[in-house]
C-alpha cells in the first residue's frame, strides 16, 4: 500500500501518516521518565549573571528584544531612589 492510500478505519491525515513513516528511522522523541535533575550551581550562577546583565524589552510592535542593562553606579547613600518606571499604585502620566 502506498503512503497516500488509506486503510479502512484509518482516520489519520496524510501528514500524520507521513510523519509516522519516519519514526523507524529517526525514532520517537526522547522523554526522561525519571525524576527531574536539579540545575547545577554553575548553571544557576550563569543564569543569575545573565539576568543581571540583560533585560527583556517589548517594543511598540509587540516583539520582544533582549537588551544589555546599563551598569549602575554604586550609591553612597542608602535613601530610596525614585523609581523610573511607574508602579501599580502610581497614576498614569500625561505625555
Amino acid at each position: 500500500m502506498g503512503l497516500f492510500t488509506r486503510r479502512p478505519g484509518d482516520d489519520r491525515t496524510w501528514g500524520m501518516r507521513l510523519t509516522e513513516t519516519f519514526l523507524p528511522i529517526f525514532g520517537p522523541a526522547s522523554i526522561r521518565r525519571g525524576p527531574p535533575v536539579p540545575p547545577r550551581p554553575a548553571d544557576q550562577a550563569r543564569e543569575a549573571e545573565l539576568r543581571r546583565t540583560f533585560e527583556r524589552v517589548t517594543g511598540p510592535d509587540g516583539h520582544s528584544y533582549v537588551v544589555e542593562v546599563a551598569p549602575r553606579e554604586p550609591r553612597s547613600d542608602l535613601s530610596p531612589r525614585p523609581s523610573a518606571r511607574p508602579g501599580p499604585s502610581d497614576p498614569p502620566q500625561e505625555r
